[in-house]
């Protein structure tokens, strides 16, 4: 049975794979606040002597004017870390930029719209977008980050819906 997956990087970032239709997480491991490279390096190289077809979609990603020097640069590191980590472990796998898995997870969504960072226009509410998709798709998912949160966490959204995307194409 195939193993598909895909990653949302960043410091909140999740891991998510699919074996049939069996669904599974990983949050982004941290000490601190930093990334917990050993423990997901283990959880990679674990996943691929189970799984050795695991192939992912990692979320190509650019940084951001908006966000600010330090913010852009954890970002890219979280991209770098997967990249790297990936190639390392010699596991398959294609960056794919949101414009393009979002297209295919969309797929009869409605547009949401809400306003732009300056307010003068109004630009795709992907996150409620992605949202009704994995609620439409996903219906028993809880896409809570953890059993306490009362929100749903945008990251384990993506890395989900990405996994979904790769399962379909690859």
């Amino acid at each position: 049975m195939s193993c598909r997956g895909g990653i949302d990087p960043g410091k909140k970032g999740f891991i998510c794979w699919m074996i049939g239709k069996k669904i599974e997480y990983l949050a982004m491991p941290k000490i601190g606040k930093e990334f917990d490279i050993m423990t997901t390096a283990k959880k990679l190289a674990n996943l691929k002597s189970l799984h050795p077809d695991l192939f992912f979609v990692l979320e190509a990603v650019n940084a951001d004017p908006k966000w600010g020097a330090k913010n852009n640069f954890s970002f890219g590191e979280g991209n770098m870390l997967f990249k790297t980590l990936l190639t390392i472990l010699k596991i398959p796998f294609v960056r794919t930029n949101p414009k393009k898995w979002q297209k295919e997870m969309f797929e009869g969504i409605p547009i949401q719209k809400k306003p732009s960072s300056t307010g003068k226009t109004m630009v795709n509410n992907t996150k409620k977008m992605a949202e009704m998709a994995v609620q439409r798709l996903f219906p028993d998912e809880d896409m809570k980050r953890t059993k306490r949160c009362t929100t749903l966490d945008d990251n384990k959204i993506d890395a989900l819906l990405i996994a979904e995307y790769c399962r379909r194409i690859y």
